[in-house]
């Protein structure tokens, strides 16, 4: 028995099985090529089997329902050069009334999965149908059926003539072969057809049937992969071209294509080969292929080829994309924040990587004053492979501990020098250079490495006035200046053509001497650098014969005594004074003064000055001045006449 039909073979286009007794010498068992955008749905010179179950055709008839028609194999020779292939007949009109089907396997429409739009077959038969002219029973024609399923069906169903609707009617006028062609539409929800051959009592011969539709194939252009395409009954459908195994549109928009009805495509896009990966050309079209350890592309090279690693890099897997620095290499990929224009450039992974460099060399100090530090050093001895080098310069000072400050060479500084101003007199620094290029910041664990300092001091100067001067009646206060500027040795307290020292420690000064109301005081710092600016206090104008003991006594009415007109010692005898307290309180520094003054005011007469400061609160500080006057003479005055002198009296002023 010759071989048929396959079940709908896709995919394999023009290719032709041997049969049994094809082989033979007369027949060339070669099928035409069928043209990319046609889709072989069924061929019937595809033998596996010409009739039965497994063949071409099934068959049914129906007079009789006896499986077995009248429809015989035959041999069909198609033309002069040898091209046969066995066919099916019937002459049943011979044997009385016939009704004969023929039934093919199922055909599927095997359109992609993802087909969402009614699809046209196309049935083309080859078959011979004679006339009857005048015999008997003969009818001259046959028709064409179909029945639309979702899949593969029983042979009851399938063999069932019931389940068919006719497509069309031939009625034959001679014994010239002729050609069947038609077109049906199967919508996107049905997956294939059974198509069906109904003789009734004629003479046919089914040479070849053909199902098939129209694509828009498959093809490659460079990387740009059109998938296999339902084409469609009538408009045009768009469909997204895909692109080769790593590879990526170069422009994602661009890759929409266009499929029409007679299967052509319409439309280009483009493709190139993902990071990691080069293009390859071969003969079976162009491809991307990983590139090898120790190689690497970006992607940014259309061409794809594969570069090997820069300095200091190194990859460890196929398809690397780029090459990892090294550790402790690293590379500016972003690009600085601080402005320095040597090292804004932006680095690519195609650059080789860097290291930071090594700490600044020969750290000296080369001037100072009292409130700047100047320093010098040299290049580090390693620039870390770069040219970007710069600087910054930072400081730290006893009030500040462990924190550095920046002076103005922190950003972008290129020199290998610096003055740092600003500073105070005679105080303790330490200077740190660290130096930087641009990779420095991503290596936060060397900051140190990079660090160079050294421990200066800058020089003296005398210090600021003292602070917040107060004189009071007989006592004068003060605070310490703003700015010592080291240590205070000494204080200078002037007013008049009178000055006094006071010791460093000291903040207030008892006057040993009466002083006019608005006597202007000054109070000098002294340290080692000389002495600083004065600050001023006025004695104020309430203290008028307050403090002066004078002015406290009545002297005794004595010959040649207009205010106590002794003239020797021996002329009078010895008065007490009353003795004048004055308690004043006062804002000055928790200090306790005790300054004991003998000042001989009239020749016969000794006045003993006592003043105590002692504190009262952590504010205030309570100021007590006793002054004694004693007169004494050899020879005693007139008992002085009773009087009323003002004794131990005590005066309470504001500070």
């Amino acid at each position: 028995m010759l071989l048929g039909v396959a079940l709908f073979l896709l995919f394999a286009l023009g290719h032709a099985v041997m049969a049994p007794g094809d082989e033979s010498s007369r027949c060339t068992n070669q099928l035409d090529p069928y043209p990319p955008s046609m889709m072989m749905l069924m061929n019937s010179r595809h033998y596996s089997a010409l009739l039965g179950p497994e063949g071409v055709w099934d068959q049914m008839d129906l007079d009789d329902n006896d499986p077995e028609t009248s429809f015989n194999p035959t041999y069909f020779k198609h033309n002069a050069g040898g091209i046969c292939r066995w066919s099916v007949m019937s002459c049943g009109y011979r044997s009385g009334w016939q009704d004969n089907y023929l039934f093919t396997q199922f055909i599927s429409k095997a359109a992609p999965p993802d087909t969402t739009h009614t699809v046209r077959v196309i049935v083309d038969i080859l078959y011979t149908l004679s006339s009857c002219r005048a015999r008997y029973n003969c009818n001259p024609k046959f028709q064409l059926l179909k029945f639309e399923t979702d899949g593969p069906q029983p042979r009851e169903v399938f063999t069932d003539h019931t389940n068919y609707q006719s497509i069309r009617v031939r009625t034959g006028s001679s014994a010239v072969t002729q050609r069947l062609v038609e077109n049906i539409d199967i919508p996107a929800n049905i997956e294939g057809i059974y198509l069906a051959v109904r003789d009734n009592t004629s003479c046919i011969q089914v040479a070849q049937m053909q199902v098939y539709r129209y694509q828009c194939p498959r093809k490659q252009e460079g990387l740009v992969v059109f998938p296999d395409t339902a084409a469609p009954v009538d408009n045009d459908i768009t469909i997204i071209a895909e692109c080769m195994p790593n590879s990526s549109p170069v422009t994602p928009n661009d890759m929409a294509m266009t499929c029409d009805k007679d299967g052509n495509w319409m439309g280009a896009g483009s493709c190139r080969c993902d990071p990691g990966y080069k293009r390859v050309r071969g003969r079976n079209g162009e491809s991307c292929v990983a590139c090898q350890e120790g190689t690497y592309r970006t992607g940014s090279d259309p061409e794809g080829v594969c570069l090997s690693c820069p300095g200091n890099t190194e990859s460890d897997e196929v398809g690397a994309p780029e090459c990892e620095c090294q550790t402790g290499y690293f590379r500016n990929l972003e690009g600085m924040s601080d402005t320095c224009p040597a090292s804004q450039t932006r680095e690519t992974v195609s650059d080789d990587c860097t290291q930071p460099p090594s700490s600044p060399r020969n750290l000296v100090k080369t001037g100072s004053t009292a409130e700047s530090l100047s320093v010098s050093w040299t290049a580090p001895e390693y620039s870390g492979g770069r040219s970007d080098l710069y600087y910054r310069v930072h400081y730290s000072d006893p009030d500040n501990v462990g924190i550095l400050l920046e002076s103005h060479c922190t950003q972008c500084h290129t020199g290998t020098s610096c003055t740092i101003s600003g500073l105070r007199p005679a105080t303790v620094y330490v200077v740190q250079v660290s130096a930087h290029n641009g990779v420095s910041d991503q290596d936060e664990g060397g900051a140190l490495a990079r660090m160079t300092e050294i421990t200066l001091a800058t020089d003296s100067a005398p210090p600021s006035a003292p602070q917040r001067p107060q004189a009071f009646c007989q006592v004068v206060v003060w605070e310490e200046p703003e700015h010592i500027n080291g240590v205070i040795t000494k204080y200078l307290v002037k007013y008049l053509a009178v000055s006094h020292e006071v010791s460093g420690d000291r903040n207030s000064f008892v006057l040993p001497t009466e002083l006019p109301s608005g006597t202007v005081i000054r109070i000098y710092a002294v340290n080692v650098a000389g002495t600083g600016p004065f600050a001023t206090a006025t004695i104020p104008s309430d203290c008028a014969g307050l403090d002066t003991p004078d002015a406290l006594v009545t002297c005794p009415s004595c010959p040649g005594c207009p205010a106590c007109p002794i003239p020797t010692p021996s002329e009078c005898p010895t008065i007490p004074v009353p003795t004048v307290t004055r308690t004043t309180t006062v804002a000055i520094p928790p200090v306790t003064i005790t300054r004991t003054t003998t000042v001989a005011r009239i020749v016969p007469t000794t006045v003993t000055t006592t003043a105590t400061v002692t504190r009262v609160s952590t504010s205030t500080v309570r100021t007590t001045v006793t002054r004694t006057t004693t007169r004494t003479t050899s020879t005693p005055c007139p008992t002085p006449p009773p009087s009323s002198p003002t004794t131990g009296a005590a005066v309470s002023r504001p500070g």
